[in-house]
């Protein structure tokens, strides 16, 4: 297996003032990119589907880094708060994403969408959403039981 790990070093960075505010926003940025990047890699197969983590793995990975330091579960909380902003974002109806494609919509057309297109494909939405859910966590628990060991 070839891949890349963690050399163990560890680094110290001290900051002050605004400094402080823009490698925050720096470091936010590069996790946005990232979430994208591992959305596009899903979508093409690169990254196989038993990867997918939910609620289950996003507990056990705080838990984790809450064991190791305060500072690791200040920064894996803010991972996982910029990881849901930027899924909220995707066009699905019942996400704000949706509500920002829908908008977009009457602002171009001058007119709503029509009730039953939006009602289609809210639930729909709902559906995949419930269907992802229902599968990450199935996975989560299939992973901490050792099933893909």
């Amino acid at each position: 297996m070839l891949g890349i790990g963690a050399s163990g070093e560890l680094v110290t960075l001290y900051f002050s003032g605004f400094e402080l505010l823009s490698f925050a926003l720096d470091e936010t940025i590069k996790a946005s990119k990232l979430i994208y990047q591992s959305l596009e890699k899903l979508v093409l197969g690169v990254v196989p589907i038993n990867q997918l983590g939910g609620i289950v793995a996003m507990a056990d990975i705080t838990t984790k880094a809450a064991a190791i330091s305060l500072s690791t579960l200040f920064i894996i909380t803010a991972l996982i708060s910029v990881n849901l902003g930027i899924l909220n974002l995707l066009p699905l109806p019942v996400l704000d994403g949706g509500h920002i494609v829908f908008n977009l919509y009457e602002m171009i057309f001058r007119r709503p969408v029509e009730e039953r297109v939006f009602v289609v494909l809210s639930y729909g939405s709902m559906a995949l959403l419930f269907s992802l859910m229902a599968f990450t966590i199935a996975n989560d628990i299939y992973r901490l039981a050792g099933g893909y060991e």
